[in-house]
């Protein structure tokens, strides 16, 4: 550990980092009740008008975004959990393979996965285009590598015979699972659960191309 005016300088650098990584956060509030005429904004006054018009004229948008953010979200915990665990606690070549395969997303801009959705479910048995599911499905997809990242780290601090130990007293694994390693693991879930729903609120390349009448998002 450094101490001393090195830790000093240290401090001061990442504390610099977090600053400049908050500002567009600090913009966006401060304009969010900044006045307007037009683009032009008048810096130094307040007001509500913009959350009023948010409110009253946008309902049915922010609802949609809420909600399909809630649903990708809540998707996408329970499935990056599940394959963390399974990737850390049950190595092989197939869920090494699983491993590769979620992080797949990560290298498809959000347009061109909107589109392959489009061209995988626009016929057949399973038609999702022109539905709600067929958005989720793409926030889903966009999200889940940094979530499933979020869960993997904690479960390698996760020692093999802390739940050999809840098991050789008898308690069920599924049970051990949800009593053992999800109270040690839940603050990462949580956070990567935060940053998936937020970043889902605001997703818009993939919502350009998957929206239909109705289902404008706040971004659109």
């Amino acid at each position: 550990a450094i101490k001393g005016p090195a830790a000093t300088v240290a401090a001061v650098l990442v504390g610099l980092v977090v600053l400049l990584s908050l500002a567009p956060a600090v913009v966006a509030l401060v304009t969010a009740f900044t006045p307007s005429k037009g683009p032009v904004l008048n810096y130094g006054g307040f007001t509500l008008v913009h959350l009023e018009t948010a409110l009253t004229r946008s309902v049915q948008p922010l609802w949609n975004s809420l909600a399909l953010a809630g649903v990708a979200t809540v998707t996408g915990v329970v499935f990056s959990v599940a394959v963390a665990y399974l990737v850390v606690k049950r190595p092989s070549s197939a869920t090494g393979t699983l491993d590769i395969l979620v992080m797949l997303p990560l290298t498809i801009a959000g347009t061109v996965l909107g589109i392959a959705l489009v061209n995988t479910f626009n016929t057949g048995w399973l038609v999702l285009t022109g539905t709600w599911m067929i958005m989720a499905l793409a926030y889903f997809l966009r999200r889940i590598p940094n979530s499933v990242r979020a869960a993997v780290g904690p479960l390698h601090n996760v020692r093999d015979s802390i739940e050999e130990a809840s098991v050789s007293l008898g308690v069920p694994p599924l049970r051990t699972f949800f009593k053992v390693v999800m109270p040690l693991i839940g603050p990462a879930v949580a956070a990567a659960a935060v940053l998936m729903w937020v970043t889902t609120l605001s997703e818009l390349s993939a919502t350009i191309v998957l929206y239909y009448g109705g289902m404008s998002t706040m971004p659109i």
